[in-house]
């Protein structure tokens, strides 16, 4: 069973000029012992995946599953009990834990 697993995840910004998907179909699986980097452009849309996984950000499809969690219906407070953001000194490293698990994400812009 994976650690952290996202399958078809879509988060979506309305404003006055319509709809910026800003998440649109993300899907993989983060198993024990592994490490996940996500790189892209300004504004492609790491953060707001982050959060959207944290559940900070509302997503309008998809599943995040944390062990055998679905995390869309746990209560927040349950939720929080499982999963933590620790921000760090280092730019672009967001560590997730659950419980005693913990998983980096590096969050980071496209090398060129």
């Amino acid at each position: 069973m994976a650690l952290l697993e996202v399958r078809d995840l879509r988060t979506s910004f309305f404003t006055d000029a319509g709809e910026v998907r800003a998440v649109n179909g993300v899907s993989f699986n983060l198993e024990r012992g592994r490490v996940l980097g996500i790189v892209g452009e300004s504004g492609s849309g790491k953060s707001t995946l982050l959060r959207t996984i944290a559940r900070l950000q509302p997503s309008i499809d998809g599943r995040v599953l944390i062990g055998d969690n679905d995390i869309s219906t746990l209560k927040p407070t349950h939720l929080s009990r499982m999963l933590s953001i620790v921000l760090t000194s280092r730019p672009g490293l967001k560590v997730v834990c659950r419980k005693k698990n913990c998983f980096a994400l590096l969050v980071g812009k496209t090398l060129q």
